[in-house]
């Protein structure tokens, strides 16, 4: 916007808010909240910092070509007033240094590669929240450099809450980042990030241009008006499992009391996406620990039989032929014929290799819900106890945690989780959750008596229930220091 400041013309005048995101040092600085808060203005020229440097380039992405489009519609009102020259088979504008900003889309996560090997100093991504999977974030990363030693290489991305990336942004920025552009530095890599909250009402061109903006967004259903009015990060956070704490559910490892647990296992099959495998102990009154995730891609039945039991023993000195029984995804089981000649299931593989599968219980809907009842530890009274679910911290049971604890929910049906599939790399996916969701299907909070009748005698069926009626175990935690913790309904752990 042109405005005259004595004698000389000021092209945009930021406000308080889009100086405070634009002025921050971290390396990566995000700027959220509320709808209409003029972050796009602020991306367009946080991306023009160096443009006197010849070295300098710059990126800005959107999820999308058409919502790119409205973006480069806006950098026409802006980027000629600075020098810059529009080059439309490359979306880029040239400066006269030789610095040049770049706008481009990236519609799947696979798109991202089209810019490996090449350097920019500023990324921006403008609407984040439509990205579904932090990775997408992290792995631009890798371009984002630049070999001018006088130019700081920087991440910036905007957006609202309430997309499909809602959870793993408040989770990287809300969650650890105060919302005035507070530095957190990460203590793993020492890298920096800043969160600037947006608010309707800082940007004044939109409330003097349109003075019933702000009303029209009162009128929104209540999920909505929180989110694009007041940007409000904990409305509607979209996560599928939203209890989980790190501080809460990963717990140092402690020797299983013999004869007190029941050991079980959970295996999703995968060739070319991961394959996850969970050993887990269970104890009679209902408390289930995860004693370790295995993972990995691209192996045949007998070398996943053998990876697993070879990790197990030397691990944590488990013999997998211990196991009670292993439940698994029911691809595992399915029959595919080929010129009317049936051939063996997955299964049937595995148990030529020495497992015995059995079928999970595939619910998403009911197998989420599930797993949210074994990991609640807290209610909205201030009330406390300890999970019926927890993971040993382990490297592997980490890695499935933060799988757990990022997955979304299915935007269109609330109450499942969303389904992600792992790049053709093998990197991302829901395989772990899916694993863990089976293993607690199998062992299902307040279980509805089963019918002996239904079962052939001396069947597995049989024996599974008369096993599961007799088995008698310790209690255990004696001299943890969580001991005494109560759940509401499911009452004391030892």
């Amino acid at each position: 916007m042109m405005e005259s400041a004595g004698d000389r013309e000021v092209l945009w005048q930021p406000t308080g808010r889009q100086s405070l995101w634009l002025a921050n040092p971290a390396y990566e600085a995000f700027f959220g909240g509320a709808a209409g808060g003029g972050k796009s203005d602020a991306m367009l020229m946080a991306a023009t910092r160096y443009i006197d440097r010849p070295k300098y380039a710059a990126l800005i992405l959107r999820r999308t070509f058409p919502h790119l489009k409205e973006l480069m519609d806006r950098s026409q009102e802006i980027y000629p007033k600075l020098g810059g020259l529009w080059k439309s088979e490359e979306k880029r504008w040239a400066f006269p240094s030789g610095a040049y900003i770049e706008f481009g889309y990236c519609d799947t996560f696979d798109d991202i590669e089209r810019y490996q090997g090449r350097q920019f100093a500023f990324i921006g991504w403008d609407e984040l929240g439509q990205i579904p999977e932090e990775r997408w974030w992290t792995k631009l990363m890798a371009w984002n450099r630049c070999i001018d030693p006088g130019i700081q290489s920087v991440m910036r991305a905007t957006g609202n809450p309430g997309g499909p990336g809602h959870p793993w942004i408040k989770k990287r920025f809300i969650s650890k980042c105060h919302h005035d552009g507070y530095i957190y530095e990460d203590p793993e890599s020492g890298m920096t990030r800043a969160f600037v909250q947006s608010f309707a009402t800082d940007n004044p061109h939109l409330v003097d241009n349109d003075p019933m903006y702000v009303k029209k967004l009162m009128l929104l259903p209540e999920l909505e008006r929180k989110q694009l009015l007041y940007g409000d990060w904990e409305a509607g956070s979209g996560l599928a499992l939203d209890e989980l704490e790190e501080s809460v559910h990963l717990r140092e490892p402690f020797e299983l009391t013999p004869g007190a647990w029941r050991l079980f296992g959970s295996f999703d099959w995968g060739y070319h996406h991961p394959f996850s495998f969970g050993v887990y102990a269970a104890n009679v009154d209902g408390y289930v620990v995860k004693i370790d995730t295995v993972t990995s891609r691209q192996m045949q039945p007998g070398e996943i039989v053998r990876e697993v039991a070879d990790h197990f023993k030397h691990k944590h000195n488990l013999d997998i032929a211990r196991l009670d029984y292993i439940v698994a995804d029911t691809e595992t089981f399915a029959q595919h014929s080929s010129r009317d000649e049936i051939t063996p299931t997955i299964a049937e593989h595995f148990e030529a290799a020495g497992w015995v599968l059995r079928k999970a219980n595939q619910s998403r809907i009911q197998g989420l819900n599930n797993f949210r009842a074994y990991v609640q530890w807290q209610d909205g009274e201030g009330n406390n106890w300890r999970p019926r679910f927890q993971w040993f911290d382990t490297p592997g049971n980490r890695a499935c945690f933060d799988q757990c604890a990022s997955l979304p929910r299915d935007e269109k049906h609330p109450e499942k989780p969303a389904k992600m599939d792992a790049d053709p790399s093998g990197q991302g996916g829901d395989d772990m959750f899916d694993e863990t969701r089976y293993a607690l299907a199998s062992r299902p909070i307040g279980p509805a008596e089963k019918d002996e009748a239904n079962f052939s005698a001396f069947s597995r069926e049989a024996l599974y229930n008369y096993y599961e009626k007799t088995q008698r175990h310790q209690p255990v935690f004696e001299g943890d220091d969580l001991d005494g913790t109560t759940h509401p309904e499911f009452g004391k752990f030892y």
